[in-house]
This record gives structure tokens, C-alpha cells and sequence, in this order.
């Protein structure tokens, strides 16, 4: 397998993606994976397409930001999601979004629906840190907060 001249360029980049690969399988061990980004060279996000079944997912503390739109949505079903001290509640209908931001404590999801296509996206800490640096901001990864519920409409 060779490496893509991105990689090779930032070699830490391409560790970051490479440790964003696991999260979805560790995660959602429940869902299937449907498509990937692993094998396109990307160097600054990890991107998974996802099925959800019913059910209840309960994750550790967050290492990425996690940025998840609903692609093919229920709007019969609900999502909670409980964590870093709020609980969100919302139908997961086409287009909905949720951000997932860095050091979530233990975050429990329950699924009242199943979700035929979910695109999770995984943006690593060093893109966060790169820009912080041009702005001057040391906690800019840090600096978002959960959200739930909102459409692209």
C-alpha cells in the first residue's frame, strides 16, 4: 500500500486519520458500515457512511470532533442523546445534524428508529490546533459544545 504524497509531506496528519479509523467500528460496533473515505489519500478527516439499527449506544470520552448528518433519515423514530451534562432529544429526519465536539465525557445514544444513512465525519485535534495557532487561540477544538437537532432546510 503506498503512502499518499499528503501523508508523506505531514506524517502526523496521516497518523491522525489513521487513529480516526477506529472510532466509528469502537463506537457504533451495532451499525454497519456502508461506505468509507479510508483509501482516498485524506489527509485532514476521516468520513464513514453508516446504517443505525434500534437501539442503545453508550461511547467513552470523545478524542474528535464528530460531525454527523442524517443522509437518509426516520422521521417515525427519536434520538436522545445524553452527555456532558444535557440531554437532547430530536427526530433523525434527512438532514439533520449533530456535532460531537472533543472531551464529551461518556455519551449514551438511544435509537427509537433505525437511520438508513448516517455520514459521520472525524476531524482530528491537529487541524483544530493548526488553526488556533493562525488565530491565537489555544482551546479552539474545545471551544464547541454539543449540538443536536439541526437541519440543513
Amino acid at each position: 500500500m503506498s503512502t499518499p504524497s499528503s501523508a508523506r509531506h505531514h506524517p502526523d496528519l496521516h497518523s491522525d486519520t489513521g487513529d480516526l479509523r477506529n472510532i466509528g467500528r469502537r463506537k457504533y460496533p451495532n451499525s454497519t458500515l456502508l461506505a468509507s473515505s479510508a483509501g482516498r489519500g485524506w489527509s485532514t478527516l476521516y468520513a464513514e457512511l453508516r446504517s443505525h439499527p434500534i437501539g442503545r449506544i453508550s461511547s467513552s470520552v470523545q478524542q474528535s470532533v464528530e460531525i454527523v448528518v442524517a443522509i437518509r433519515g426516520s422521521d417515525a423514530g427519536v434520538v436522545t442523546r445524553t452527555g456532558a451534562g444535557q440531554q437532547q432529544r430530536n427526530q433523525p429526519v434527512s438532514g439533520t445534524i449533530w456535532l460531537v465536539p472533543i472531551g464529551v465525557g461518556d455519551e449514551t445514544i438511544v435509537i427509537t428508529a433505525p437511520i438508513a444513512q448516517a455520514l459521520h465525519l472525524y476531524l482530528p485535534t491537529r487541524q483544530f490546533n493548526l488553526l488556533a495557532g493562525a488565530v491565537q487561540s489555544r482551546a479552539l477544538a474545545r471551544s464547541f459544545h454539543p449540538v443536536s437537532g439541526r437541519t440543513d432546510r
